[in-house]
């Protein structure tokens, strides 16, 4: 762990010079020690692995309170992404895309610096950096409307970013075909046909997916004693404080990250690929493409071969009250039937009594649909919700759900400060917040009918999202 952090304070000395800005150097851990230092590669790519999960960190917590997901129900973290309101001079703004940056950075100075000197380094942990390098290229695509992909250089659009991307997940796979990077490389490129409706591309590889690998998932993982630790599994249960609170109709979902011991030390992973997003993938393309009979059958594929094989922890949650302090009237009592929207009906089974002995929370997917939702839907925008439902409750806690309601972030003033090629008037400059998005906290927002003991979601967004579909910020396939 030692060297990981040398490895990373060489990497935020090099990062902070590259943006212009100061930067003091420790004159014990210079750039040359370490690359002359035996094992530099094996060091510098456990670094690697520990900014992985930093940058995890930030888009977890600040893209899971843009969505509808969660909401923040005390006074920590960003106060405005839950309106949403994105502005570029927001200072979680730049967060987000430092931490992307970051990533880039880490993996390109080892590629280009540290491997190349070190004549033991191998071919795994080339593929690996190259896998890092990938994901920061996707999540500057998935996120942000462009961004630059290198050090002070000119934005690059969405579309440029992801196919960027998908070139190094090709290279990843070419370097290590039968690592874990290499199968989370091919749900990486699966995803980027999704974006980009390269409709072809995307039936192969997620048929690929569902035929090798069903039951695959990469995990960033996390160390509770030398860090850094799940910070998101801390604002959802190690906190004595109540702080993010899920949507009402996502609570037998929460908290998908907790403590084993009850210290912080135990930390739950976080699955930055896993195999459901190819079943979901191909199920919505079969819907486009051949209709809902073509298109059930995945989906039951999905509940009865991979998420019924999911791992479900039993968990103390008692300390658990919702009681924040911006709303207190979270449900409570598993009697609490929820209302999707008004004129909806109320349902069973959403709200967990934590009260009343362990809960059971999926850790890697978990949904509230069952095989006769999926074989009953009458319509393709029906089973078209069902599916986007599925996303949601399935991925909730990645950082996912921004990306489905269409909003991206813009390019931060710290950004824009520094490079001659983002001028003040820069398109890039503005959030992208589709206007069937709902402002005023309304998509976090929800009513109590105490006597009835009914929560009603303010707006069913899977709904809004399917009403839109052939709107060009969401549901790419449509």
């Amino acid at each position: 762990m030692k060297n990981s952090i040398i490895a990373l304070s060489i990497f935020v000395a090099l990062f902070l010079q590259g943006c212009g800005l100061d930067a003091v150097e420790n004159p014990n851990v210079t750039t040359d020690k370490f690359l002359d230092s035996p094992q530099s590669a094996t060091n510098w790519v456990n670094g690697s692995r520990s900014q992985m999960a930093s940058t995890i960190n930030v888009i977890i917590e600040l893209t899971e309170l843009t969505s509808d997901n969660y909401y923040n129900n005390r006074t920590i973290s960003s106060k405005v992404f839950d309106i949403p309101q994105i502005d570029y001079t927001d200072l979680d703004v730049g967060r987000i895309q430092s931490a992307i940056h970051s990533l880039r950075r880490t993996a390109d100075f080892g590629l280009n610096t540290v491997l190349p000197k070190d004549p033991d380094s191998t071919p795994e942990q080339e593929a690996e950096l190259k896998f890092y390098l990938a994901v920061s290229q996707l999540f500057s695509g998935e996120y942000f409307e462009a961004l630059p992909n290198e050090a002070l250089g000119a934005p690059l659009s969405s579309e440029t970013l992801l196919g960027l991307a998908n070139t190094t997940f090709d290279e990843v796979i070419s370097l290590a075909p039968n690592s874990d990077f290499a199968k989370a490389a091919l749900i990486g490129k699966a995803r980027i046909a999704f974006h980009l409706n390269s409709t072809v591309d995307l039936r192969t590889l997620a048929t690929s997916v569902v035929n090798t690998t069903p039951q695959f998932t990469y995990q960033v993982q996390f160390d509770g004693i030398n860090g850094p630790s799940n910070s998101f599994q801390n604002l959802l249960f190690d906190s004595s404080q109540d702080e993010f609170a899920p949507l009402p109709r996502l609570d037998f979902l929460d908290p998908k990250y907790f403590s084993i011991d009850g210290a912080g030390i135990s930390q739950i992973p976080v699955n930055l690929f896993k195999s459901e997003e190819a079943y979901l993938m191909l199920a919505e393309l079969e819907l486009k493409e051949n209709g809902l009979a073509s298109a059930q059958p995945v989906l039951v594929d999905l509940l009865n071969d991979v998420i019924a094989n999911r791992d479900v922890t039993s968990i103390d949650d008692s300390r658990e009250t919702r009681s924040g302090g911006n709303r207190t009237d979270y449900p409570l009592s598993d009697t609490v039937k929820v209302r999707f929207s008004q004129g909806e009906p109320p349902l069973d089974d959403f709200i967990l009594d934590r009260q009343d002995g362990n809960v059971s929370i999926p850790t890697v997917s978990g949904t509230s649909v069952t095989v006769a939702q999926i074989n009953n839907a009458a319509t393709v925008d029906e089973l078209l919700e069902i599916i986007y439902l599925m996303r949601q409750e399935i991925f909730i806690a990645e950082g996912r759900r921004v990306v489905d309601l269409g909003i991206k972030y813009p390019i931060s003033q710290q950004e824009q400060a520094g490079n001659t090629n983002i001028s003040d008037n820069s398109p890039y400059l503005d959030a992208i917040i589709p206007n069937f998005i709902p402002l005023s906290r309304t998509m976090d927002d929800f009513t109590v009918d105490e006597a009835q003991g009914i929560v009603t979601i303010a707006v069913n967004m899977n709904n809004v999202l399917v009403q839109n579909k052939n709107s060009d910020f969401v549901l790419p396939l449509w």
